[in-house]
């Protein structure tokens, strides 16, 4: 995809949501991060929302890591 759109920065956006949707985390902290680094055309609210749901996910990611591995075999699931 990247070669096929190069520079543009709704691709991070996508990508950061499949990986959301997948519930790979890490992977959609960075590709939220990378669009919000490559798109400098963001409305306050749009930069904010997004912002906000790299938040979440780190909060999800400290949390998850916090619990025993039982615990986390059991809660293994989306963070809200």
């Amino acid at each position: 995809a990247e070669r096929v759109a190069p520079g543009n920065p709704r691709l991070w956006l996508n990508m950061a949501i499949a990986y959301d949707s997948l519930a790979q985390y890490n992977q959609a902290i960075d590709n939220y991060q990378r669009f919000l680094d490559s798109n400098t055309s963001l409305t306050t609210t749009e930069r904010r929302e997004i912002q906000t749901r790299i938040r979440e996910l780190k909060a999800y990611l400290t949390l998850e890591a916090a619990q025993p591995p039982a615990a986390q075999q059991a809660g293994s699931g989306k963070a809200k």
